[in-house]
């Protein structure tokens, strides 16, 4: 019972991520990630408008061994200046923080996993807004 729950909380987080929101207010940027242990792949990150300006749920796409979908929030500009935030695993065991830039509609940032000894680099991302 307890893998079963254990499965369905990613789903139930991305419910509560996207509840109220239509995929008319989200945005979709793509791009690609690199990792430190030298994997790299396509990225596509769906952000989410909150009551708060410029206030996103966010989601991460990926295939690393596998597809992944990490969930959480971020805070800044999707078209100019700073943007950062932290998603958590699909398995929920482990945390990651991302921090960069837009210029010209491009983002250009690092990802770290969080851990308690602190956080440790494990790459670099980017992300393009479009026209």
């Amino acid at each position: 019972m307890k893998s079963i729950l254990k499965g369905l909380l990613p789903l139930a987080l991305l419910f509560a991520v996207t509840a109220g929101v239509t995929d008319d207010d989200k945005q979709t940027l793509t791009g690609s990630y690199d990792w430190t242990g030298g994997k790299s792949g396509d990225l596509t990150a769906y952000f989410f408008p909150t009551d708060e300006a410029e206030t996103w749920k966010v989601e991460f796409r990926f295939d690393f061994h596998g597809p992944h979908l990490y969930t959480g929030t971020a805070k800044g500009s999707l078209k100019e200046g700073e943007l950062s935030g932290e998603v958590v695993s699909d398995q929920r065991k482990r945390t990651f923080v991302f921090s960069g830039s837009f210029e010209d509609g491009k983002f250009s940032g690092i990802h770290s996993e969080t851990t308690r000894g602190g956080e440790k680099s494990t790459g670099t991302m980017t992300l393009d807004a479009g026209s």
